[in-house]
């Protein structure tokens, strides 16, 4: 789904199945603010393809696993420092939304992709919690 503010879809990358959420406008300056907007319209997202009926309950999302991105080379280009950056922004986000549960964040390796993050959290995360603490 292509929108004003963002493109909504389902990803295979590397055999993995998930929902791929493009912001292209920020709208809050503040990048807390920024993130959980993010967060929420993404995982919002999840849930009403969860409970489409069409899909007959066989669509699951793993929101213990998210991949996070910067979509912007010039302001993040793929270097240590970027990931640096992006990573110290992340971290205290990430402790408040999965209630300081062990987490992993995995920085993007390949230069040809956008600077970012896999992160991994340590266990199953309830997708409709996540989206209470978000609202």
């Amino acid at each position: 789904m292509i929108a004003h503010e963002a493109n909504y879809s389902l990803d295979e990358t590397e055999g993995k199945r998930g929902l791929l959420y493009a912001q292209k406008r920020a709208g809050e300056k503040d990048q807390e603010a920024h993130l959980k907007t993010a967060f929420r319209r993404a995982l919002k997202a999840c849930a009403l393809l969860e409970n489409e009926k069409e899909a007959g309950g066989k669509l699951k999302f793993a929101v213990n696993r998210v991949q996070v991105t910067v979509n912007d080379r010039l302001e993040a280009p793929h270097t240590s420092e970027s990931h640096g950056q992006l990573e110290t922004i992340l971290n205290p986000f990430l402790n408040w939304l999965y209630e300081g549960e062990q987490y992993m964040l995995l920085p993007e390796k390949d230069p040809k992709k956008l600077t970012g993050f896999e992160v991994k959290v340590g266990k199953p995360v309830d997708l409709q919690a996540l989206l209470k603490k978000l609202q």
